[in-house]
């Protein structure tokens, strides 16, 4: 599995905005279960051209999901669901 880098950041931010439901070290470990993907100004440029009412940070996951070459992707924000879908990827929703 991989991400963007950017899930590092985003993780480590909702670890510390609510420390009383997600464990600094339970982000670690899932970190260390994916490989992550440094992004690009091409990732950023093409984030930002992306139809859609898409969030800047969810965004960013999909031009590096298609740079990949991915198959699937399993975000949780339904507007970057439908634009996965419309660039072909087919969408995993998380339980």
């Amino acid at each position: 599995m991989v991400a963007s880098g950017l899930l590092h950041t985003e993780l480590h931010c909702a670890a510390s905005r609510h420390p009383d439901h997600l464990d600094l070290a339970a982000v670690g470990v899932v970190l260390d279960t994916l490989t992550l993907i440094d992004l690009t100004r091409g990732d950023l440029r093409t984030a930002a051209a992306l139809p859609g009412r898409l969030r800047s940070n969810g965004a960013v996951h999909l031009p590096v999901a298609l740079r990949v070459g991915v198959d699937e992707i399993s975000p949780y924000d339904s507007e970057l669901g439908s634009a996965a879908s419309a660039s072909g990827l087919a969408v995993v929703r998380p339980a």
